[in-house]
């Protein structure tokens, strides 16, 4: 046998010995990594399904044309059904869109083109409301309001939609 190879196995034969108090940090340690890992979503992608296109067909002038922002896939292929449900689109760039769903203000590229152009910007409430009522409710009770945000970032958000609908941006 190979003496460098006695000499680092020598080390496995020195029993360790652990205390009851670390003993029962590590078993403590051990069951938060555990129930940390259940809370956690699973690196797994969820499967999509095909989204269908809307059951019902509204005139094109009073058609919601929505986009999501900030929401989980499995989320917007909900409120996506619901949408087509009511007779409402999925817009294909902010410039098609009519409504903006957040939950939150956010700094994304999505938030801040469509805050430009949309004439709303709702929470889910707005959505999940007029699937209840099935057919799409008014948007004033259910505009975006975020408080921490609007003071993190130093605007309004209410202003800044009135000041693009008055003056449409290059317009």
């Amino acid at each position: 046998m190979d003496f460098w190879l006695v000499f680092f196995l020598a080390a496995w034969r020195t029993p360790i010995k652990v205390t009851p108090e670390a003993l029962v940090s590590l078993q403590l340690l051990q069951k938060q990594k555990i129930s940390d890992s259940a809370n956690q979503p699973s690196n797994k992608k969820a499967r999509l399904e095909p989204i269908q296109s809307p059951n019902r067909k509204l005139p094109p002038e009073s058609t919601p044309r929505v986009m999501f922002t900030g929401f989980e896939p499995m989320q917007v292929q909900q409120y996506t059904k619901r949408l087509h449900a009511l007779g409402g689109e999925v817009a294909e760039s902010s410039q098609k869109a009519t409504h903006l769903l957040a939950s939150k203000v956010t700094r994304t590229v999505k938030f801040l083109t469509a805050m430009s152009v949309v004439k709303y910007i709702t929470t889910p409430e707005w959505l999940e409301e007029s699937w209840r009522s099935q057919k799409f409710v008014d948007e004033q009770s259910y505009t975006l309001r975020d408080a921490e945000a609007e003071v993190l970032f130093s605007f309004s958000l209410e202003e800044s939609l009135k000041r693009a609908h008055s003056a449409p941006l290059f317009k």
